[in-house]
């Protein structure tokens, strides 16, 4: 992982092209402002990210990201019925969060 997020290689040769996305930088230089320099990232810092709301950020939220974003990726690339997803969300998450200590 640390490779991923400081190597200029692999910044170049798989952040860039295949995600379209930069790592958080300790440090920005000329040549990675230039990299984002382009409508895509304009847009998105200008229009998108000024309405997202950072979400919480604790143990329960971490044990429930997981069957949450499972439950949207099918409901987005498979025929199952919405109800039923959302039953198995809600199943998944009480299992995940069983267990888990409240935040505080």
């Amino acid at each position: 992982m640390n490779w991923l997020t400081t190597s200029s290689t692999a910044i170049k040769a798989y952040s860039l092209p295949y995600e379209d996305s930069l790592p958080p930088l300790k440090k920005n230089t000329p040549a990675w402002a230039k990299t984002v320099d382009n409508p895509v990232f304009k847009s998105f810092k200008n229009v998108i990210e000024p309405t997202m709301i950072r979400p919480p950020w604790s143990t329960k939220y971490g044990a429930a990201f997981t069957p949450i974003m499972a439950g949207v990726q099918s409901a987005m690339t498979s025929s199952t019925p919405l109800p039923t997803i959302a039953s198995t969300i809600k199943s998944k998450l009480q299992t995940a969060l069983a267990g888990v200590a409240p935040a505080g």
